[in-house]
């Protein structure tokens, strides 16, 4: 998905984690939807598989991330389209979750 879109894939990570509790969220693991997509704000979307989780999220978010490369753009993009409008500190945190990504990925690096 973020070779399609031209985004950094880390950038894609960090919201999954972010938005799943780095895959933890037995609701949202459940209800297949690793981004925690609600109906406007309401309840969470239930999707049949991770992958028909993603094809919707490219669909209807993928164009605002669009040759993103920084998670600043990435997330105030994001919120333009009313992305977790409910999270007042969603910027900053999203941002604490992409900085741990890439620590993760770094610590597990082949050196």
């Amino acid at each position: 998905m973020a070779q399609r879109l031209g985004t950094n894939e880390d950038l894609i990570l960090a919201l999954s984690a972010f938005e799943d509790s780095w895959g933890q969220d037995a609701h949202n693991k459940k209800l297949h939807n690793i981004f925690g997509i609600t109906q406007a704000g309401g309840n969470n979307l239930s999707f049949t598989s991770y992958q028909a989780c993603c094809d919707y999220w490219e669909r209807h978010y993928g164009n605002a991330v669009r040759n993103v490369q920084n998670i600043k753009t990435f997330a105030a993009n994001l919120r333009k389209l009313g992305y977790n409008s409910a999270n007042s500190n969603y910027d900053a945190t999203l941002n604490l979750v992409y900085q741990a990504v890439i620590r993760y990925k770094k610590s597990c690096a082949v050196k």
